[in-house]
C-alpha cells in the first residue's frame, strides 16, 4: 500500500495542480467505478502521457470487472450467487478480501463487507429507491458475518467462499485498493509524475509541472464546487475524503 494515507471526513474533495507549463501536464477523464476518473500526467511528450493514461484506464477497468457488485460476471457477484460454495477468483480478489477481513478483525467487525445483502435492500442501484421494512432489515442482518469469508490457493488457482445468502460490498476498501494497484502499475511503467482522482480517492506520484508536490483542494461542503477552504500538498501518497 502507499506509505501514507491522510483521511479527511465530512468534506468533498477535488483535485487541482499548480503548473508552470500547461503543455507538460496532460489531462484525461473517463467513467468507471460509478464516478468520473480524472488524471493529470506530467510527461516529456504527449505520447508518453497517453501511454500513462492508458495504464490508468486499463487497470481501473480491469479491477472494476473483478470487484464491482453491480457487474454480474465479476468475482464479487459470483460469490453472491454461489450459495455458500467455493468460487474460483482472481489473485486480486483474494488479496482484497484478505486485506478487508484483516480490517474487520482489527475493528472487531465495525467494518464488515458482508453487509452487501443489507445494502441492496435500499435499491440504491435502481431508479426506484425504497426504504426496507424493519423485518427485511432484521432478516438481512442475520447474514452479516465477515468471519464466513474464506480464501485459499490450490496450485496456481485462487478460490474464495462466503456464507450462504451473503453478498459482499467493497464500498469501504475497493477504491483505495484500486488506487494502490494503479500506483504500482504506473511506477512499473515509469509513469512517475501523476495525479489520479477516483472520485474522492486521490493518489499522487512525483511532482506537478513546477516540480512541486501536487496540491489537493479540499472542497467547502456547503459552497459551489470549486470553492476550497484548504489545500494539501501531496507527493507519493493518498488523500481521501468521505461524506459531504
Amino acid at each position: 500500500m502507499l506509505k501514507k494515507k491522510i483521511l479527511y471526513t465530512s468534506v468533498l474533495l477535488c483535485a487541482f495542480s499548480l503548473t508552470a507549463s500547461a503543455s507538460q501536464v496532460y489531462l484525461d477523464e473517463f467513467q468507471a467505478l460509478g464516478t468520473n476518473i480524472t488524471s493529470q500526467v506530467k510527461a516529456d511528450t504527449e505520447e508518453k502521457a497517453q501511454f500513462c493514461q492508458k495504464v490508468i484506464k486499463d487497470e481501473t477497468l480491469r479491477l472494476e470487472q473483478l470487484l464491482s457488485a453491480y457487474i454480474p460476471s465479476s468475482d464479487i457477484s459470483k460469490l453472491g450467487t454461489s450459495n455458500g460454495n467455493w468460487v474460483e477468483v482472481s489473485p486480486d480478489t483474494v488479496e482484497i478480501l484478505d486485506l478487508t477481513k484483516d480490517i474487520c478483525e482489527i475493528t472487531d467487525g465495525a467494518l464488515d463487507p458482508t453487509v452487501g445483502t443489507l445494502v441492496k435492500l435500499w435499491s440504491v442501484d435502481h431508479p426506484n429507491h425504497r426504504v426496507p421494512s424493519p423485518q427485511e432489515i432484521e432478516e438481512a442482518l442475520k447474514k452479516v458475518d465477515y468471519k464466513q469469508i474464506q480464501t485459499k490457493k490450490e496450485g496456481d488457482k485462487y478460490y474464495a467462499k462466503i456464507g450462504k445468502g451473503q453478498e459482499i460490498t467493497l464500498g469501504a476498501t475497493g477504491k483505495g485498493f484500486i488506487a494502490d494497484k494503479i500506483a504500482q502499475k504506473l511506477r512499473a511503467n515509469e509513469c512517475n509524475n501523476v495525479l489520479v482522482s477516483l472520485g474522492g480517492n486521490i493518489i499522487t506520484l512525483g511532482t506537478n509541472g513546477r516540480g512541486d508536490p501536487w496540491f489537493i483542494g479540499i472542497q467547502e461542503p456547503d459552497l459551489k464546487r470549486g470553492r476550497n477552504f484548504a489545500a494539501v500538498p501531496s507527493k507519493d501518497e493518498s488523500v481521501v475524503t468521505s461524506g459531504d
